[in-house]
């Protein structure tokens, strides 16, 4: 409208674009090569292209690693602005053994989560020329200002070379890859090593060079070494800015919240213009932020959460920095301590708590301490412990146990008694002393542990140790007849009432035995009339406590004698008995046959044994204190050829009136011995056959019978069909003969085969005597022995022609 006027504000807006970790590190090229001679000592260091990365600050490369190798370490640089690394000898090279080595480098950035990228080097081992030159320094440092002219010389390269003629000879040079930025600026003279300038130096593009040149020799293959050249770039802008901050408060407390104020910060830079202009950032990520105030001041303010149990002190760095070309920086680190409050609660490390007590422990004893942390500091962490009172307690804690409430300690008030009581629950409260204060609950379980305090209790109808009980038998009683059981119980528990029985008798008194676990008292063998009419025992009932706790009972055993009638007959326990007799068992051998028993005793026992009648065997009979046995006696030799199954009926009898008997069927397999020779089915035989009969033609059949069975022919020897070696195939046994013939049929591969028959006679030597574990250790007499290109091994009794 007329008359108005219009106002105008202009605002000025700086965005700062922060740099997050969305680059890898790169590596201009995934594979490179390096040249290094075998005689390279250890401690030879070797220049790679290094790697680059598109993010700034802590996102950019910051380190190196190399692949696990035998000859080969990384020695990481780490200037200002920049991590280089170079590969350093660790072991000396041989071309001879490893020509080439394969080597990887990773470059990692220092990002959360970091990023890598990764370099394949090709390192071929040079043999002959084994002298590198070497650089005055590994490292050459030098400052310049920027917007130098051309052609300005600012460093000087030195390297010698120990070698001679055209191997001393060096040239520089810059390493071609990886720094084209340097090959852009600087130049290098091949022969004098003289650095200088060739293009426009600007502060502002590159603050500082890294240079990587090379010295190479003239030699056959040609050597080389490298050096770094550090080159800083001075800026015209003299002068950075200066922090100063005011703080507001030595602590702030973890509950602070978001936009309390910490420190006043103010920037100053005594340039002028836009070399004066300064903006002030926080360098890291933490729960702070700078609010601007007015211009060039700030104030430091809460920005999220803080935990002190978490992270207790934040180094805040602030970064000022100018607008100069190129701008200058300072930087300014606050420590904040961030204080306790009471929001952690103590806390046990379980929920329950498993105690074991020995019964009869003494009284005052530690039992336990409970422990419960609180992450919290000073009064805030301090516990104190007691006792958490509930409906459902029916035991009288407050008179069994007690706790250190600054401790923890859990203490006993009295003796607890496993019989009594196994196993007790509380629930014990842990607080801090905070404003207010926090707790927690822990649920203890006691379990009282046994003791072996408690003796074996005998049960009735015995009594313990004082009286003597009674039990009798008949005289007739077999071995293993039922005389009493003694049962016992101890109060104790697990091992200390596990039980065993034992049983005392007079010395030399071996009648009667107790099952250990069982507590049967039985007879060992039956009654004789040296035996005594009384026989006083003692059992012992011993538990397996530490130490072992026992109690005795004891008993007279009386025997009675009742008079036996024959009511029972002999019986074999087997109604059948096998025998394998061999054929060349001599008469008068003795072979041992199953005895008969009888319920019955005395001269109603069994009395004797007879056998049917039969061609070959014999019975003798052996009349003992208590019994009677029998064995078969060989009155004639065997054949089994003419009877190879004998059919034998023993009969016990006792001494009855009237006798009663039992029998048992004896089977007597006669085993085969190689008693037969095999008999040809003509004692002659005559052929006709054709001249010019193919090879491999049959002309005749043998045919031939032996009586034996089995594989009676060699079955003692082998011999190597290639080797010639004659061993035997088992143990000898007394049925081998004592002497071998045997023949050796020895044949080429021609065609057509011809063969060759050699006679070896064994004979075996007796060595030392055999037992159950040892082998036959008897030797062999070899009267000939031939070894030629293919062997068979015939008895004297195999075919022969």
């Amino acid at each position: 409208k007329r008359g108005s006027m219009r106002i105008h504000c202009l605002y000025r807006l700086d965005v700062n674009v922060v740099d997050i970790n969305d680059n890898v590190p790169h590596f201009p090229e995934n594979l490179q090569y390096l040249n290094i001679a075998e005689s390279t000592v250890p401690g030879g260091k070797f220049g790679f292209i290094g790697a680059s990365d598109l993010d700034v600050g802590k996102n950019d490369v910051s380190s190196y690693k190399l692949s696990p190798n035998d000859y080969f370490s990384l020695e990481v640089h780490k200037g200002r602005d920049s991590v280089s690394a170079e590969l350093v000898l660790q072991k000396a090279l041989d071309r001879e053994t490893q020509p080439t080595l394969n080597l990887t480098v990773t470059a990692v950035d220092s990002g959360n989560p970091p990023k890598s990228g990764t370099l394949q080097i090709i390192i071929n081992v040079l043999d002959i020329n084994d002298n590198a030159p070497v650089f005055s320094s590994a490292l050459y440092k030098t400052q310049i200002h920027e917007n130098l002219p051309m052609g300005k010389t600012i460093i000087f390269l030195n390297a010698t070379d120990a070698d001679d003629g055209l191997n001393a000879e060096t040239e520089y040079s810059f390493r071609s890859k990886g720094q084209d930025h340097v090959l852009n600026v600087f130049q290098i003279d091949s022969k004098t090593g003289a650095i200088s300038v060739k293009g426009k130096i600007d502060y502002e593009e590159n603050p500082a060079f890294e240079i990587h040149a090379e010295a190479t020799d003239k030699g056959q293959p040609p050597m080389s070494a490298h050096c770094k050249v550090l080159v800083e770039v001075l800026d015209l802008n003299d002068n950075a800015p200066e922090i100063t901050v005011t703080s507001l408060l030595n602590t702030v407390k973890e509950d602070a919240e978001v936009g309390a104020a910490i420190a006043l910060v103010s920037v100053l830079d005594k340039d002028s213009g836009n070399n004066g202009a300064v903006k002030a950032v926080i360098a890291s990520k933490t729960p702070f932020k700078l609010d601007t105030n007015y211009r060039n001041y700030y104030s430091l303010v809460v920005n999220g959460p803080l935990d002190r149990e978490t992270t207790d002190e934040y180094n805040v760095t602030i970064i000022a920095t100018d607008e100069g070309a190129p701008p200058l920086s300072s930087t300014s680190i606050i420590s904040v301590h961030v204080s306790d409050v009471n929001d952690n609660s103590p806390r046990f490390s379980d929920p329950i708590l498993n105690i074991y007590v020995k019964e009869n422990s003494p009284v005052g004893a530690v039992i336990k301490t409970l422990t419960a942390t609180d992450a919290d500091v000073d009064k805030n962490g301090q516990v104190s412990y007691s006792f958490l009172k509930s409906s459902s307690d029916s035991l009288p804690f407050p008179t069994m146990i007690n706790i250190n409430s600054e401790s923890g300690d859990i203490i006993s008030l009295q003796s607890f008694n496993y019989e009594e009581l196994k196993t007790f629950q509380f629930k014990v409260q842990a607080t801090d002393s905070g404003v207010p204060p926090l707790s927690s609950n822990v649920t203890v379980n006691v379990l009282i542990l046994d003791e072996n305090d408690n003796s074996p209790t005998i049960l009735a109808p015995y009594s313990e140790h004082g009286s003597v009980n009674s039990e009798s038998i008949p005289y007739s009683a077999e071995a293993g007849y039922f005389v009493a059981k003694i049962r016992a119980v101890d109060a104790d528990s697990g091992y200390n009432a596990l039980l065993s029985y034992h049983l005392s008798e007079p010395k030399g008194n071996n009648l009667f035995r107790i099952g250990t676990s069982t507590g049967e008292i039985r007879t060992k063998r039956r009654m004789s009339d040296n035996d005594l009419k009384t026989h006083p025992l003692v059992v012992l009932v011993s538990d397996n406590g530490e130490p072992s706790l026992s109690a005795t009972v004891s008993i007279d055993v009386v025997v009675i004698n009742i008079k036996d009638i024959n009511d029972n007959a002999p019986v074999f326990s087997e109604k059948l008995q096998s025998l394998d007799v061999p054929e060349n068992t001599l008469p008068g051998v003795k072979f041992g046959l199953i005895e008969a028993s009888d319920l019955d005793v005395g001269k109603n026992g069994v009395n004797t044994y007879k056998l049917s009648n039969n061609d070959y065997f014999s019975l003798e009979i052996h009349k003992g204190e208590d019994s009677v046995s029998a064995e078969l006696v060989l009155q004639k030799s065997l054949d089994r050829e003419q009877d190879s199954v004998i059919k034998l009926t023993l009969t016990a009898v006792d001494g009855g009136n009237p006798p009663k008997s039992g029998t048992s069927l004896i089977i007597i397999s006669v085993m085969d011995t190689n008693d037969n020779h095999p008999v040809f089915s003509r004692s002659l035989y005559k052929i006709k056959i054709p001249e010019n009969l193919p090879s491999g033609s049959t002309v005749l059949t043998l045919n031939a019978t032996d009586t034996d069975e089995g594989s009676n022919r060699n079955n003692l020897f082998r011999i190597g069909t290639s080797t010639g070696e004659i061993r035997t195939k088992r143990r000898m046994s007394d049925n081998d003969l004592k002497t071998h013939p045997l023949v050796v049929l020895v044949s080429d591969n021609g065609e057509p085969s011809l063969v060759y028959f050699s006679g070896i006679q064994t004979k075996r030597i007796r060595g030392r005597k055999r037992t159950a574990r040892q082998p036959f250790s008897g030797s062999w007499e070899m009267s000939q022995k031939a070894s030629l290109s293919c062997l068979t091994l015939f008895n004297c009794l195999t075919f022969l022609m």
